[in-house]
């Protein structure tokens, strides 16, 4: 039998449940549940949402250790969304996510859409440093490679804009 408090760590660390959606999409539910969180954190004080940052990673790291024990399917498993939530989060932060911006003047994109794929691309490809800092020990290696993916996704989306915004 599970404990109350298995129950709740699953619960938190799958994105209340939506990490367990069947595959193929694995992170993807979870990169979904960040531009929510971030849509909803979007006129929020910059200060704040570091401050918010600060406090997600502090807690996530050890929940996401206590999560990828419990569901027992190896390291990172596809069902913890948590480290995607937080590294969507961190990328879209720094911007006015509700803003669009045109492609080539004439296509509309709103920047959450770009957000995600730039966010997707870094999580999905992991460049240097991202993949070594995955393999380190448990929830160290599920949160921190979704940070730098974030910070990698932020610094793109600042060239973006440059350029299209």
């Amino acid at each position: 039998m599970i404990s109350f408090k298995n129950k709740v760590t699953k619960f938190l660390t799958s994105g209340f449940e939506i990490g367990t959606f069947k595959y193929p999409l694995g992170g993807i539910w979870g990169i979904f549940l960040g531009i929510i969180f971030s849509l909803a954190l979007n006129q929020v004080n910059l200060i704040f949402k570091i401050l918010i940052l600060v406090i997600l990673i502090i807690l996530l790291i050890p929940l996401a250790s206590r999560g990828e024990k419990i569901f027992n399917r190896g390291k990172d498993p596809h069902c913890i969304v948590v480290d995607e939530i937080v590294g969507v989060f961190l990328t879209a932060m720094w911007f006015d996510i509700d803003k669009v911006i045109f492609l080539f003047k004439t296509i509309p994109i709103p920047l959450y859409l770009i957000i995600v794929l730039v966010y997707g691309i870094f999580d999905a490809s992991k460049p240097f440093p991202i993949y070594r800092i995955q393999r380190l020990p448990r929830g160290w290696g599920i949160v921190l490679d979704d940070i730098i993916a974030g910070i990698y996704a932020a610094i793109s989306m600042a060239i973006i804009l440059r350029i299209f915004g």
